[in-house]
């Protein structure tokens, strides 16, 4: 009987190879593997097609979830699991809208990642217990930035939070610098914001700004394992 077979891509290569012998002993599953965000690239022409992809999104690029669609084009029917150390609402809606099957944070025990390969293979979704609460406390508010702020705006404030001046950000998204200001006004509109201290402090409050204080313990309700 052919065993079902795992691709880790990651560049934490200790965790990497970690989690490819646990996953492989206790699951026995075919690994392959561990591969970096640019190998991972490569190998795309060549790779045979895996049943599931254990995706790192902390790389070093910071870029992990771009690959959600290379792997997609390649192979359309791949099931993917997402690993995070975030499950901030923005981490989470990202997630979300890259339509994977699974998303585990790396707080939570290997049996919580095992329980998710198990049902990932068997065509089921798995969620870990804050991206569930996140999801349904936070995204479905009124006040979520994703109702409120448009997709530009949104990579902008990001962009803001990781501490880029405007021309920096101009460049980045390949507009004007004089686009950038006006998006930044509407901005403060929308939010009731006077200042860009308090765009930040909004920013920080979703997880498209710099670290700030955690939020307050929120109400779990934890996938049956």
């Amino acid at each position: 009987m052919r065993k079902p077979s795992l691709w880790m891509v990651g560049d934490a290569q200790m965790l990497a190879e970690l989690l490819t012998v646990a996953l492989a002993r206790e699951l026995g599953l075919r690994m392959t593997g561990p591969a970096d965000a640019a190998t991972a690239a490569l190998l795309l022409a060549t790779q045979p097609r895996p049943d599931v992809v254990l995706l790192d999104i902390e790389m070093a690029d910071g870029r992990g979830l771009d690959l959600i669609a290379p792997l997609r084009q390649k192979w359309p029917t791949v099931r993917i699991i997402i690993l995070s150390s975030h499950a901030d609402p923005y981490t989470v809606y990202r997630v979300l809208q890259s339509g994977v099957q699974g998303c585990v944070e790396k707080t939570n025990p290997l049996r919580v990642l095992l329980e998710a390969v198990r049902r990932v293979l068997k065509g089921q979704p798995f969620f870990s217990a804050s991206f569930v609460a996140v999801q349904a406390q936070d995204l479905d508010a009124a006040e979520a930035f994703h109702k409120i702020l448009s997709d530009r705006e949104q990579e902008i404030l990001r962009l803001m939070g990781a501490g880029l001046r405007d021309a920096d950000i101009a460049r980045r998204c390949g507009i004007a610098e004089s686009t950038v200001s006006t998006h930044r006004k509407n901005m403060r509109v929308k939010l009731d914001a006077h200042s860009d201290r308090e765009l930040l402090a909004y920013a920080r409050r979703w997880g498209l700004g710099p670290p700030g204080p955690a939020h307050p313990p929120l109400p779990l309700r934890p996938a049956t394992i």
